[in-house]
């Protein structure tokens, strides 16, 4: 397993295989074949915007400059966040992007609908106590800055004022910079700190 890729490539079909709304995984699989007898996921953390065919011969993705997505008419570029990267992408005869967190890549020998390793079940990895909180301090921090990027992506989407997308803005701002404080190199996806 390879993870906080800045390139991959690979010359093998690949295809959408899922995307989760709440955390934005994008997940991209090969299968296996009878040239290819392993599975290749790509996985993608916390996408907020992507260009991309369903489906495709051949892929490679670089980490660009957000200047790169310029080009889109879909203005990608309004998406980007503190932690966010842009990721070009391309195949045999398109070119998309993939803003996001972290890239990461897992070959396997398992079948094409098997779980990915790159995406564990329902927090089994955090403990959660019996109301539902997460037990590590620091992980009950990262989920209350999704929430809180959640909150002010869904601001934005209801059209609040100038003014009052600011002030959410800043005040996230103040939490996560207490976050970064508290847990100097915790964050993950959208809630990371250059």
């Amino acid at each position: 397993m390879e993870k906080n890729l800045k390139s991959f490539r690979w010359a093998r079909k690949f295809s959408v295989f899922s995307y989760g709304i709440s955390h934005g995984p994008l997940l991209l699989r090969s299968g296996k074949t009878d040239e290819h007898h392993s599975r290749v996921d790509v996985l993608f953390q916390d996408v907020r915007a992507i260009e991309i065919r369903s489906w495709f011969e051949g892929l490679e993705i670089n980490e660009v400059d957000r200047n790169y997505l310029r080009d889109f008419s879909s203005n990608p570029i309004e998406m980007m966040e503190v932690g966010l990267r842009v990721y070009a992408l391309s195949g045999n005869g398109w070119q998309g992007f993939v803003v996001g967190g972290i890239l990461s890549v897992h070959e396997d020998d398992a079948d094409f609908m098997a779980p990915s390793a790159l995406l564990p079940t329902l927090d089994t990895d955090n403990e959660i106590d019996k109301y539902g909180r997460y037990v590590d301090p620091a992980e009950a921090y990262q989920q209350f800055m999704l929430k809180l990027f959640d909150i002010e992506e869904e601001a934005r989407e209801l059209a609040y004022s100038k003014e009052a997308l600011a002030r959410l803005h800043e005040a996230r701002l103040v939490f996560l910079a207490e976050f970064k404080h508290e847990f100097p190199g915790y964050g993950k996806g959208r809630a990371v700190w250059e």
